[in-house]
């Protein structure tokens, strides 16, 4: 369930003759920490995982990971991209050697992230010259950039616990009122643990693609992460599920943030209530 910005690394690693694995989630999203543990052993080099899932919201258990992890001398990254604004974000209670985030997630500008890293003395720059980033990444800052990234992320800090508790409410209001409907609903993802704002669901016998194609124009909605848009297949995460392709292709992903209203929660539920009385 990671996303493409980690597997298409992981392949490209196992291309170079490292041996890549990946490693299944439960029906609910959540890796089996027995797997991590059967996987890892004093060999191993890295173990990634994301802490909140950009399709399906859930959270991973990332301080036991990283416990695991470091029981066998193995570093551990987590893509956090999708949590800042959403949760807590602790280096420190997660455990984490490597994080990762970008700007444009808390509506800072696009084309700026950044790698938090424990020790750099973990790390080899890629490509040397000036020095930058403290010798690990050389090249000219972009300033502006860097000075409207952290500006979002003062603001994130600040914001975010007010954020994602209207965020939840939001959430809650939608899920019921999708549950209300009458249809068959699939969820998709935790229930528990998860971050507010991102859900997942499907209608019964409604083609994720048809829901789209229906409440386009009223709302923003896909059918599955912004990051593979171009793509027709079933969500890979949604097919990592375990459940079956009648299920997973009904998925869809509505996603909340700072600036979703009540007033869209109504109109998005009208719109799909609209489209489930034409589908039957």
């Amino acid at each position: 369930t990671e996303p493409a910005a980690v597997l298409e690394t992981v392949e490209d690693l196992g291309r170079q003759g490292f041996e890549a694995i990946v490693l299944p989630v439960e029906m609910d999203g959540i890796v089996d920490l027995d797997r991590i543990e059967d996987a890892v052993d004093d060999g191993t080099l890295i173990v990634s995982a994301m802490a909140v899932n950009n399709e399906i919201g859930v959270i991973q258990p990332l301080a036991k990971v990283a416990a695991i992890c470091h029981r066998h001398g193995v570093l551990f990254h987590t893509d956090a991209t999708q949590a800042p604004a959403r949760i807590e974000v602790d280096v420190d209670a997660w455990g984490v050697d490597l994080l990762s985030i970008s700007s444009h997630k808390i509506y800072g500008p696009k084309g700026v992230g950044a790698l938090y890293v424990a020790d750099d003395a973990l790390l080899q720059p890629i490509s040397t010259g000036g020095g930058q980033e403290r010798g690990l990444r050389s090249g000219t800052v972009p300033t502006a950039l860097v000075c409207g990234f952290g500006e979002a992320a003062d603001l994130a800090l600040e914001e975010w616990p007010t954020d994602a508790k209207r965020m939840a409410g939001l959430a809650t209001k939608l899920r019921g009122g999708i549950d209300a409907m009458q249809a068959e609903v699939h969820h998709f993802g935790s229930r528990e643990e998860r971050a507010p704002g991102t859900l997942s669901f499907g209608f019964r016998g409604v083609s994720g693609d048809k829901l789209v194609t229906m409440v386009e124009d009223e709302i923003a909605i896909s059918t599955g992460s912004a990051c593979s848009s171009e793509t027709a297949a079933v969500s890979h995460v949604l097919a990592a599920l375990g459940r079956s392709r009648a299920v997973t292709s009904t998925g869809v992903r509505v996603g909340l943030g700072r600036f979703t209203t009540e007033q869209d929660i109504e109109a998005a539920l009208k719109a799909f209530g609209r489209a489930v009385d034409t589908a039957a």
